[in-house]
């Protein structure tokens, strides 16, 4: 896992689309914002109400990103075009619904959350966080003079469905809104450090939770009856569904997240953007620290390496593919196309000395590189075809381990790249 932040746009960015959820935006952004949440990504699936009206202040801010979604079972093509996109601007990447928040129990951000769970097992690209589902209260018609945490405190005593945090650089797709696949050796974890894979067992979430406000009042569920699914190619919010749900959804008072945001917000205050100068120059100076001790001369052989150095390129290829598309962004921006240039070839020639370095080299991190190969193998750099040789020689082995390992979509979708490459 990468440990400069800084490298990145954003430490942590929630993906969501939304179907007429214009009332719960404004609660729903400044509260994320106020857990460690620093942007978002927001997918419009045809909404009917004003939900771009009320989005448009952050959007001016930079604090969202919109985009108009039509068509219908949307929800996995905006949680992959998000991750697919904007893997290497942000540390973490979450799948959340309007009607999700994000609580940290013991009055941490998000993210020192995540990054203390997840450096505790450095194949865990993901965390599992658990819902803790909420029901109506008994309440029948919607109130928006007030929030949705303050009217509804009556929540299921355990649940055993969980939703992702992930660290987008381990992860190859999402599927499902609650499990993602990782690449091989990568998986997700629990606040316990388990191995989850989607919801396992019925627990009630002592450290990070994710509190879910699915039932609502009647008349905002029956809302949801009325519209399309996100997920399902059948709606799957019935009426019968909310008398289900709402039956074992008010079983245990709580307020403990009113009482989290109010911490929250006497120790940061506002949210404070950073303006984009600043968030530029902050991960040029990241880049010029990570790749500087690492100039090499081209032609030093990798037996010329001694341990100290070889222990630098060692499991970081997310880190320098990150390295190489940081350099690209910046390019015009605050770095000129010569200077910008330098970074990305330089990024480009630690990849091909981790490749070499045969035997270090995690087939996750082969993955990786394999699925951003198309944006890498055109380059006019000279170490491109150092790249192209490098692979020649270490592809054969992670066939025979997608081979073996039954893993016959990758093994596939390599087959061409291999074939391409022994052209050469």
């Amino acid at each position: 896992m990468i440990r400069d932040n800084n490298l990145f746009k954003y430490n942590l960015a929630i993906a969501s689309v939304f179907q007429n959820e214009a009332p719960y935006m404004k609660e729903w952004i400044e509260y994320h914002l106020l857990t460690g949440v620093d942007h978002f990504y927001v997918y419009d699936n045809e909404s009917q109400d004003d939900l771009k009206e009320v989005l448009q202040p952050y959007i001016d801010k930079g604090i969202v990103d919109y985009k108009y979604l039509p068509g219908q079972r949307t929800m996995m093509v905006a949680y992959n075009d998000a991750f697919w996109r904007h893997k290497f601007e942000c540390k973490y990447i979450s799948f959340l619904d309007a009607d999700e928040f994000l609580y940290p129990k013991n009055n941490e951000s998000v993210i020192e959350v995540v990054d203390d769970i997840l450096s505790k097992d450095e194949q865990a690209s993901g965390l599992a966080i658990y819902w803790q589902c909420f029901g109506s209260a008994g309440q029948e018609k919607a109130d928006f003079s007030r929030g949705v945490l303050e009217r509804f405190l009556l929540r299921s005593a355990t649940n055993n469905c969980t939703k992702l945090v992930v660290n987008p650089r381990g992860l190859d797709i999402m599927e499902n809104p609650h499990y993602g696949y990782y690449y091989d050796g990568r998986y997700s974890v629990d606040e316990d450090g388990k191995i989850n894979f989607g919801g396992i067992e019925s627990i009630l979430p002592k450290r990070i939770a994710i509190n879910h406000y699915l039932v609502k009042s009647k008349e905002e569920y029956f809302g949801k009856t009325q519209r399309k699914d996100a997920f399902f190619l059948k709606n799957s919010h019935t009426m019968e569904a909310f008398e289900a749900a709402n039956k074992v959804s008010n079983e245990v008072y709580d307020d403990s997240i009113l009482h989290y945001k109010e911490k929250r917000f006497k120790l940061l205050g506002e949210f404070d953007q950073e303006s984009t100068e600043a968030m530029n120059q902050r991960r040029l100076n990241a880049l010029v620290k990570i790749l500087s001790p690492l100039i090499l001369p081209a032609n030093l052989p990798i037996a010329a390496l001694n341990e100290d150095s070889k222990n630098l390129f060692k499991n970081n290829m997310d880190l320098f593919l990150t390295c190489f598309f940081v350099a690209r962004d910046l390019k015009n921006k605050i770095l000129s196309e010569v200077d910008a240039n330098i970074f990305e070839e330089l990024s480009l020639k630690c990849i091909n000395k981790l490749l070499q370095l045969q035997q270090d080299v995690k087939i996750w991190e082969l993955q990786l590189l394999i699925d951003e190969l198309p944006r890498i193998l055109n380059l006019k750099y000279h170490v491109v075809e150092e790249i192209k040789y490098s692979l020649k020689l270490i592809l054969p082995h992670l066939m025979y381990f997608l081979q073996v390992n039954n893993n016959w979509r990758k093994f596939k979708e390599l087959d061409g790249l291999v074939k391409s490459l022994n052209t050469i």
